[in-house]
């Protein structure tokens, strides 16, 4: 469930992390109904029943250097095994949590309360316009788009997994790797030297 999500985006999203899973990234594998389809209606909902994975999200946690290297090859992999995904309209194409659309986003900063300081998202903006040419023109593909702590299952300090496929988006590699390095590396307790 979610906003702008329906039957197609969600096949879209049991898919990839399908291929992502049969090309060895540590994904769940979607498990197939009685007629084939990896997604099943049950009372106007979609249903993708998948495998357990053993592990616990590490939200909060201090993430080691093993750990970072860890999850660079699995989505390095998973980039790889996403790259034959065509173009949308598998995914959310409006999404406000795809930076392609961000520029969108920007009258809302004034709806914003006094007590946050405007001038500041003014001047992300204003940044962001700055290099948006050269973001729309790097190279580009289905990402996963939220390896984020809360998604990234750990046991015996090991990654066990990557889930949550539902923030997809058709966008520039480069968008896969700052979301992760701003929520898993440079949220909490990072080390200069990571």
């Amino acid at each position: 469930e979610g906003r702008g999500r329906d039957a197609g985006t969600i096949a879209y999203e049991a898919e990839a992390m399908n291929a992502s899973h049969l090309s060895g990234v540590k994904t769940p594998r979607v498990l197939a109904n009685a007629s084939g389809s990896l997604v099943t209606s049950a009372e106007d909902k979609s249903v993708i029943l998948m495998e357990y994975i053993d592990g616990e999200n590490i939200s909060g946690q201090r993430v080691s250097d093993s750990l970072i290297e860890e999850i660079g090859e699995e989505m390095g992999k998973m980039d790889t095994a996403l790259s034959d995904f065509s173009k949308p309209p598998g995914t959310r194409q409006e999404y406000e949590f795809d930076l392609k659309n961000f520029p969108g986003l920007y009258e809302e900063v004034a709806l914003l309360p006094p007590r946050f300081e405007h001038a500041a998202f003014e001047d992300v903006f204003a940044s962001f316009a700055g290099i948006e040419e050269a973001f729309r023109a790097s190279p580009a593909g289905l990402i996963h788009n939220d390896v984020v702590k809360h998604n990234l299952l750990v046991k015996d300090s090991k990654l066990s997994g990557i889930v949550d496929f539902s923030d997809m988006a058709f966008s520039p590699y480069a968008q896969n790797i700052a979301v992760t390095l701003s929520q898993v590396v440079f949220s909490e307790g990072w080390e200069t030297r990571q």
